[in-house]
């Protein structure tokens, strides 16, 4: 069973999460294009993972430019829904314990 004050560090790891990616997002781009990423499983075999391409990908859907986001990985669009959902449950869990 996670003890209350883990729960609670976990929950504020999650709530800052919205912030950074607001940060990140307005961030320009440092050249992140250009850097060839490292992939264990590219090495060994030569095909391309499933998330070979996401950093790139959601670097790219944070600014808006969605063509180029698919191009990279067409997974990134999901990945970003998945988190907004999990960062707003986690918003809407802290807000209900403050009210109880």
């Amino acid at each position: 069973m996670i003890e209350p004050r883990q729960r609670t560090i976990s929950q504020i790891e999650k709530l800052l999460a919205l912030p950074s990616v607001v940060v990140y997002a307005l961030l320009p781009d440092l050249g992140l294009q250009s850097i060839q990423a490292f992939c264990i499983f590219r090495t060994l075999t030569g095909l391309e993972c499933w998330g070979c391409g996401m950093t790139r990908a959601l670097h790219n859907l944070l600014h808006l430019d969605f063509s180029t986001s698919i191009a990279h990985n067409f997974l990134a669009a999901p990945v970003v829904i998945i988190l907004a959902i999990v960062w707003l449950t986690t918003i809407m869990s802290v807000y209900r314990q403050k009210g109880s």
